[in-house]
């Protein structure tokens, strides 16, 4: 029996994967604290972890696309902070 939306059942993190999503999920938690948005705290860690734990199960391990990624469900716009440090 094959896992909905992931390629092999025993798809799994190392330590180093775990320490990206971590680095992620802080990154997004701390976006989110910043922006107003619409939903409970506790919708928006569980969200954004439940985006990174499957974007990373899937093979993503930039920290940066982790955090993008998770906050785009969000609706937090990541254009205003990647632009001031160009």
């Amino acid at each position: 029996m094959e896992a909905v939306g992931r390629s092999p059942l025993f798809n799994s993190l190392g330590p180093a994967e775990v320490r990206i999503a971590v680095d992620a999920f802080e990154a997004a938690l701390s976006r989110v604290s910043e922006a107003a948005t619409h939903i409970t705290a506790f919708s928006a860690r569980q969200n954004l972890a439940l985006v990174i734990v499957e974007s990373a199960l899937a093979g993503e391990r930039d920290v940066s696309r982790l955090t993008q990624k998770a906050l785009q469900v969000l609706g937090i716009s990541t254009e205003d902070r990647e632009s001031s440090r160009s």
